[in-house]
């Protein structure tokens, strides 16, 4: 690969390049959703994980009433931090300033730049931490290539386009707040190739709406429409998607929010029906029904081989799927808490109204068959001053167990441990669950994760994890039990406020079956991939920021093929006064094949987190423009183009795109009513 050119030239666009907190708020949580979009197996919309994270950016908590709660709501504050914000407002009163924050221990300076944009100081504050206001917005997205993909076109004159709706992909959202009691929302969406306003579809593909009520302190939620469930450490009922190992290793602890509404775009990870959380003293219930449709893949009359989860409905088979099979959830969960103790224990029931099968394919002859599911799941957290514990324990139709268990430990200010421990039985069905794993289909899952952070001298910090994990089963293209091993080091350090960089190295070791292998055995094999990564900040005034990542990764399969890519991305952005702002990545990638493609949060128009995988040879370039002309209006603005060398064609099956060049358009609008 010639890359010294490109390295120089990159090194130039650094020199001509707002050091804004939100820049440093996505780049920590594109941290966290890497990893994770490196599991799935396709892409995701993962605004979902970070709803209420958006929520309050726009009505930030009084710091001086949050409870630990609140402020776990802030994937970037530790449990140990929690509890040292929380006894210095015991111990010195309600704090004056925001900057007081730096007096508290163990609370770094970029942690405290991070967490700033969700707390607030407020004159009055008469709900408990977070202040009464009225509110409803109206947020509208569209997107779209500017080519146009194979599957839009007629075969002949005769046969009409596979894809049955139009390329763009739009977005509609309402949302209300009365004095934070009462809630309510409406979502709709269409994916690009889906029809809209016919006789099948009336509007548009996906639709979804909410009312949530919070009355009183007995009766302190009901939901009518969708919502979301989560608890305990995801082993019994969690929908949706939770973040997995990252850089931040002591995160391995889940803070489940309950029951919550759900406005989001997964398709697949809600409940639709009625829940109700009730308080009594230190005691919390929660009971919830659900009935709704959803999507499976026919094998017989009364039977299905496959739930499907992608949400696309584009082509003939696709709406043939759409809505057949009918899912019903009921569950209940009982809460007991005091101030270093919490005990969850809880039953759900899961049914649909035709039978999940398998077939005859090895790998597949321990999944789970039926079309109802029990599950029993109990849980437990447990805070002492330097060590956390935390575990839980399901069992499936009484027949299928799974555990988890974990520790958090802080020996000193300059040191923290994390350790687990989980096993998932051969069966495990992992429907409306979503525990730690290292896979996206934990079922025989056993493994132990171990990581360390510490500060060796001022203003550096060390990350590190090992994560060794093994499955009692086979596994798609794993044609024997397997085991493999996760181990991450990151070193940090900060010059100044303004200039910090890091350096990152990864490696994933695993058990697959040889690649291109044209005999009957299917032999296994030890794959290994390494990945280096460098990555530089600066923020060269309140208005000015640059970026600089450089990434290597080295494919490696025992006897096999060998594959490497590489990526470097310079990001430079500007604001003012909150009026205006722009950011524009440059990126060049080099890989040699799918193997060696590398996630890279990409970025995007607010609300928006997307994650793809660059893979082949060529250059990205990305413009984000936002404009806020008055105090109700805001408008967001984005191009992307890529464009590859050494192909004639992008994209593949009937997303294929004819030339070397694909461009993306999207618009987005959102006016706030006060």
């Amino acid at each position: 690969m010639k890359k010294t050119g490109i390295i120089i030239l990159y090194l130039g666009f650094l020199t001509v390049t707002n050091a804004q907190q939100q820049g440093d708020l996505k780049q920590v949580i594109a941290e966290m959703l890497e990893p994770l979009a490196e599991k799935q197996l396709i892409q995701q919309d993962y605004s979902e994980l970070l709803d209420d994270l958006i929520f309050l950016y726009d009505h930030p908590l009084d710091i001086n009433k949050v409870t630990k709660e609140n402020l776990e709501r802030i994937p970037f504050l530790t449990d140990y931090q929690i509890e040292n914000i929380l006894f210095y407002l015991y111990n010195n009163g309600p704090m004056l300033t925001i900057y007081e924050l730096n007096a508290i221990e163990d609370l770094p300076p970029e942690t405290i730049k991070l967490i700033t944009p969700f707390l607030k100081i407020y004159p009055e504050s008469p709900r408990l931490g977070s202040p009464k206001f009225s509110y409803a917005d109206a947020l509208g997205r569209v997107r779209s290539l500017l080519q146009t993909p194979t599957g839009y076109f007629p075969a002949n004159d005769s046969t009409p386009p596979v894809f049955s709706g139009s390329k763009q992909r739009i977005f509609l959202r309402l949302n209300a707040n009365l004095n934070n009691t009462i809630l309510t929302g409406f979502t709709m969406e269409k994916d690009p190739g889906e029809p809209s306003f016919t006789n099948g579809i009336p509007v548009m593909d996906f639709m979804s709406g909410y009312i949530m009520f919070k009355p009183n302190k007995i009766l302190k939620k009901f939901i009518a429409g969708d919502f979301k469930a989560s608890f305990g450490q995801g082993l019994g009922l969690w929908t949706g998607l939770a973040f997995s190992k990252n850089s931040n290793v002591i995160d391995i602890r889940r803070r489940g929010k309950g029951l919550e509404k759900y406005s989001s775009l997964n398709e697949n990870s809600y409940l639709r029906g009625i829940a109700a959380e009730f308080n009594i003293k230190s005691f919390s219930f929660n009971l919830f029904g659900s009935y709704k449709k959803i999507d499976g893949t026919l094998s017989g009359a009364e039977t299905i081989s496959a739930i499907r989860d992608n949400g696309y409905h584009r082509t003939a088979t696709e709406l043939l799927y759409r809505n057949n099979i009918t899912e019903t959830v009921a569950g209940g969960i009982a809460s007991w808490k005091s101030n270093t103790l919490r005990i969850d224990a809880g039953q759900t029931f899961w049914k649909i109204d035709k039978i999940l099968t398998t077939d005859e394919t090895l790998y597949r002859l321990l999944n789970f068959t039926g079309d109802s599911l029990y599950t029993t799941f109990a849980g437990y957290n447990w805070f002492g001053k330097k060590l956390i514990l935390f575990g839980e324990i399901a069992i499936q139709n009484f027949t299928t167990p799974a555990l988890y268990q974990g520790l958090t430990f802080s020996p000193g200010a300059d040191i923290q441990l994390a350790m687990n421990y989980r096993y998932y039985g051969n069966s495990y069905f992992s429907i409306h669950s979503n525990p730690f794993s290292a896979s996206s289909a934990p079922a025989g899952e056993r493994g132990f994760y171990a990581g360390i952070s510490f500060i060796p001298f001022k203003n550096a910090k060390v990350n590190a994890y090992f994560d060794f994990f093994s499955f009692n089963r086979l596994r798609y293209n794993i044609d024997k039990p397997s085991s493999g091993s996760d181990i991450l080091i990151q070193a940090g350090y900060n010059f100044n406020k303004n200039i910090s960089l890091y350096g990152r190295f990864r490696s994933l070791h695993n058990e697959h079956n040889v690649l291109n292998y044209t005999g009957n055995d299917f032999p296994v094999t030890n794959r290994k991939t390494n990945s280096f990564r460098l990555w530089f900040k600066y923020d060269i005034s309140h208005e000015w920021w640059i970026r600089q990542r450089f990434e290597q990764l080295f494919f490696n399969e025992k006897g096999g093929l060998r594959s490497d890519g590489f990526l470097i991305c310079s990001d430079a952005g500007y604001s003012f006064k909150d009026k205006i702002s722009a950011n524009i990545r440059i990126a060049h990638f080099d890989t040699d094949d799918y193997y060696s493609r590398i996630y890279i949060y990409e970025p995007d128009v607010h609300y928006s987190f997307y994650i793809p995988s660059y893979a082949g040879n060529g250059l990205r370039f990305i413009l984000n423009v936002s404009v806020k002309p008055v105090e109700k209006l805001q408008f967001w603005f984005r191009i992307a183009n890529t464009s590859y060398s050494s192909t004639d064609k992008t994209g593949s099956g009937y997303n294929t795109v004819e030339g070397n060049n694909l461009t993306e358009i999207k618009l987005q609008l959102k006016y706030r009513f006060k």
